[in-house]
């Protein structure tokens, strides 16, 4: 990830957690933001912040490409495809 992914990231980050926060609170007494959720269905938000949170966490934690080669590369031909006849 470079610098401006890392910054997208930061603030998505932030406004997961708002909506952890959000949805937790929403579980026990509903929420109010730009709409009303009644008390169970108040714990949607923390499923969408959840998301946000998680799909951060994996990105960052990414590497480019893989850790060790393969120790023997595979020819084309070693498994050819089957043709019924």
């Amino acid at each position: 990830m470079n610098v401006f992914d890392k910054a997208c990231a930061v603030f998505a980050f932030i406004l997961g957690i708002a909506f952890l926060l959000l949805g937790i609170g929403g579980l026990f007494v509903g929420c109010k933001a730009h709409f009303s959720l009644p008390p169970i269905l108040g714990a949607l938000p923390a499923l969408a912040g959840w998301g946000i949170c998680k799909c951060i966490v994996v990105a960052w934690n990414s590497h480019k490409g893989p850790t060790s080669l393969p120790s023997e590369p595979q020819s084309p031909n070693a498994n050819p495809p089957s043709v019924p006849m």
